[in-house]
């Protein structure tokens, strides 16, 4: 079993060989099994009660794919533009996703365990009933202006991202680490109760809180 630790999270992660995969270009209609695709155009891409299982993906464009009901499990996944793509009621364990882009993706009612984001850009996306059933870690991530609404995310890891303009709706965000992160743009107190930050994060959460009070510090 392969792991990696992101801060003080342990994540187990797919353990691939490209040489036992089969190469595809072609966009897939159904189920995608051991197979590794590489440069290929599968932009607005439509799945649906789907397993993606075993692969591995690198600079694939999946850009207003649209997927409902899709299964992925054990794939790492390497420069994918996920952009504007709108993802439902889809179940990701054991992923990896580095230097993704997924600016602007609409993503509702999934569930997450051992997934790695990592370089990823989610500016302007929109996470709906997310939550996390294990350990989930961001690492060096874009988050300026994402949205999550509704999201249970009580085993996430947040590390060295940026969260400027972040904006919480109805979180439960107990038990998330936010340590090295700077806090003070995030929008939505209430979703950061039972958090864990660092002493030196306790001048951002000042400011924070009055901002989102409107209390007026004057000296």
């Amino acid at each position: 079993m392969k792991t990696r630790t992101i801060g003080q999270t342990k994540l187990v992660v797919p353990d691939l060989d490209p040489r036992d995969l089969d190469a595809v270009a072609e966009p897939p209609t159904g189920d995608v099994l051991e197979v590794t695709a590489s440069g290929a155009d599968w932009s607005r891409l439509r799945l649906e009660n789907s397993r993606i299982r075993a692969s591995t993906f690198s600079d694939v464009n999946l850009a207003e794919a649209e997927w409902h009901g899709v299964r992925l499990t054990g794939c790492r996944l390497e420069r994918v533009d996920f952009s504007s793509a709108r993802l439902s009621d889809v179940v990701i364990e054991r992923c990896e996703f580095i230097d993704c882009r997924m600016t602007g993706l609409h993503l509702s009612d999934t569930s997450w365990t051992n997934v790695i984001f990592e370089r990823c850009a989610l500016d302007y996306a929109v996470l709906d009933a997310v939550r996390t059933t294990g350990p989930v870690a961001w690492s060096d991530c874009n988050l300026t202006e994402a949205t999550f609404m509704s999201s249970r995310l009580n085993t996430a890891t947040v590390i060295n991202s940026n969260l400027r303009r972040l904006h919480l709706e109805d979180c439960d965000l107990s038990g998330t680490d936010l340590r090295h992160n700077e806090i003070r743009e995030v929008v939505g107190l209430a979703s950061l109760r039972g958090t864990r930050l660092s002493i030196d994060q306790l001048p951002s959460l000042a400011d924070l809180t009055a901002r989102e009070l409107g209390i007026d510090l004057a000296q």
